[in-house]
């Protein structure tokens, strides 16, 4: 969500909010990535982390040694792995939505729950 949202991709970020929801993301969370408060007091420290390692790897291509230490006190190597694989996938994902000019549905898809 983090990643559509920065890339302001309205199609993604409406679809995984319904999928968000379905995860168990609640609305304080949603509405904080909405305003781009990824240190709001309704994220604890692992997902702060996450977020900020994200917005690196999406600003600085590689992560600083420091966010990539904070990552690694709260996720295995391949769950860091797999967090690259969702940034890569999602910044690709935006780029396809907005240039492509999807038209956006009348409502977003049901939830896969």
């Amino acid at each position: 969500m983090h990643v559509v949202k920065r890339s302001d991709c309205f199609y993604a970020w409406r679809q995984n909010v319904v999928v968000g929801h379905s995860v168990g993301v609640t609305d304080e969370q949603i509405s904080a990535l909405e305003r781009g408060e990824i240190n709001a007091s309704c994220f604890d420290e692992a997902a702060q982390a996450a977020f900020t390692f994200t917005n690196e790897v999406m600003d600085l291509i590689e992560a600083t040694n420091r966010s990539f230490n904070a990552m690694k006190k709260h996720f295995s190597d391949r769950a860091i792995v797999e967090m690259l694989y969702v940034i890569g996938t999602y910044m690709m994902v935006a780029r396809v939505l907005r240039t492509g000019r999807i038209p956006l549905d009348e409502r977003p898809a049901d939830s896969p729950q």
